[in-house]
């Protein structure tokens, strides 16, 4: 964050921080109305604010306390994000899966369930082990365009989801990650 734009949303977020749920949408809708737009620019909106955010949590100042705090906005703009609709179910299922693994890798527990972020990536899964296109059944070929993203959709999915697998809790839910896991080389 630099120049004007950098010192209005540090303020911003930092307005953001002490505030309750409701406050904060009622904040960012002020002074980002373009974010609960429902349109294409809603996506860029949000990523924009949960980069400027997610920088405040990795910055070298302020001590555990205030890197968690910035982490539980981060996990709330992320949320949000999703329950706007600015991103689709599988992408928005992504995000958490991925912001969930960063803050476990940088220490931060508790602020997302990563049973949480895994059965959002696997309910979000266009197919199920049984009907997904794989190298073994899908040739690479035009005519199989849609059969192909169903599998590549389903590998990130995948993919995101797996490096959560030895946080996972929930013991079914472990084992159905881990069968697609070993699925997921053969996914296109």
């Amino acid at each position: 964050m630099t120049g004007e734009r950098g010192v209005r949303d540090g303020a911003i977020l930092a307005e953001l921080l002490p505030a309750d749920e409701a406050e904060r949408r009622a904040l960012l809708a002020r002074h980002e109305p373009a974010a609960y737009a429902e349109d294409a620019q809603a996506a860029d909106v949000w990523e924009a604010w949960e980069a400027r955010c997610g920088a405040l949590v990795e910055r070298a100042g302020g001590g555990p306390a205030d890197r968690a705090a910035w982490a539980g906005l981060l996990v709330w703009l992320t949320r949000e994000s999703a329950r706007c609709g600015a991103f689709s179910e599988p992408k928005a299922a992504v995000r958490l899966a991925l912001l969930c693994r960063r803050l476990l890798d940088g220490g931060l527990r508790g602020l997302v369930d990563p049973d949480e972020a895994v059965r959002g990536c696997l309910a979000a899964l266009p197919a199920t082990r049984e009907t997904v296109p794989t190298r073994d059944d899908t040739e690479l070929r035009t005519e199989n365009f849609e059969a192909i993203l169903v599998s590549r959709h389903t590998k990130t999915l995948v993919a995101a989801a797996v490096p959560l697998l030895p946080q996972v809790g929930d013991p079914e839910l472990r084992a159905e990650l881990a069968a697609w896991e070993e699925l997921r080389e053969r996914l296109i």
